[in-house]
């Protein structure tokens, strides 16, 4: 199982201290999904490399890079409004069971991608949602990214808590991907 080198977003940094200090009404910050994607990389010339995990972020690079226009894009995907059909990321509900305690102060979450799951780039569904139905290509997704997300205190959309890149993971039906994510309390 790799140990994806997570960063904890500005986000988090906002809005759980806010929590622990009852600011924030009734939202309750527990960490309920992941998503990873097909995002987080640069290419310096020499092939696809991790980029350096950016805390700003609020989504996955992938996915931001999606509203972006033409020349800051990082990424090919459709445009959007496009017919898209083409999988750039994936999302998971965690349960309990993923997560573990390491003593003293760190919080393990593993997020698995099961045999069955995103071993194409294309097919149903499409994300971002909206987009057509393609069928699928026949081509495995090189993954670089994963996040994690608890609820957002406005109530509307999710709050990106852990942010990570890691160096390329193809996904095939034939395997498992089994990252884990470390949330240290120092």
């Amino acid at each position: 199982m790799p140990v994806v080198a997570a960063i904890v977003t500005a986000g988090a940094k906002q809005y759980w201290p806010q929590f622990f200090g009852g600011l924030t009404g009734v939202w309750a910050p527990l960490i309920t999904s992941f998503k990873i994607g097909r995002g987080g990389w640069i290419d310096p010339g020499t092939g696809k490399v991790p980029r350096t995990p950016d805390p700003t972020l609020t989504d996955l690079d992938v996915i931001l890079d999606y509203g972006r226009a033409g020349p800051s894009r990082r990424y090919i995907s459709p445009a959007p409004g496009a017919l898209a059909g083409n999988i750039m990321f994936l999302e998971q509900s965690l349960i309990l069971a993923d997560f573990t305690w390491e003593a003293p102060s760190t919080l393990k979450i593993r997020c698995l991608l099961d045999f069955p799951d995103f071993n194409d780039i294309q097919g149903v569904p499409s994300t971002p949602p909206g987009g057509g139905v393609l069928a699928p290509a026949g081509v495995n997704p090189n993954l670089y990214e994963i996040g994690a997300f608890s609820a957002h205190p406005s109530g509307i959309g999710k709050l990106m808590v852990l942010y990570g890149t890691f160096a390329v993971e193809t996904k095939n039906i034939g395997i498992q991907l089994d990252n884990d994510l470390r949330m240290t309390f120092a």
